[in-house]
């Protein structure tokens, strides 16, 4: 489904091709400052659950060197969809 004015998961993919999964609960408090320190991080999330019942949440970036350091800072892996299916 897709609403007036949204951007397409295409669209997402293409302009914020580096993704970063991380436990939702690692996030919690952290909304407001992920905008300042990332300024290439996407405004839309992905959540996904593992098998195990997990949160977890996909985050996009622009910039493959800020995904990186966020990865590196908040203990997250590389988001490969497939993984996850």
């Amino acid at each position: 489904m897709r609403y007036k004015g949204r951007m397409s998961n295409a669209k997402v993919r293409a302009n914020w091709p580096h993704a970063v999964v991380v436990e939702a609960a690692a996030l919690q408090g952290l909304g407001v400052h992920l905008n300042g320190a990332y300024p290439s991080i996407s405004e839309r999330t992905t959540h996904v659950v593992d098998e195990r019942g997990r949160g977890y949440v996909v985050l996009r970036f622009a910039d493959a060197e800020e995904a990186e350091l966020f990865r590196r800072r908040a203990h997250g892996e590389v988001y490969d969809p497939k993984a996850w299916e």
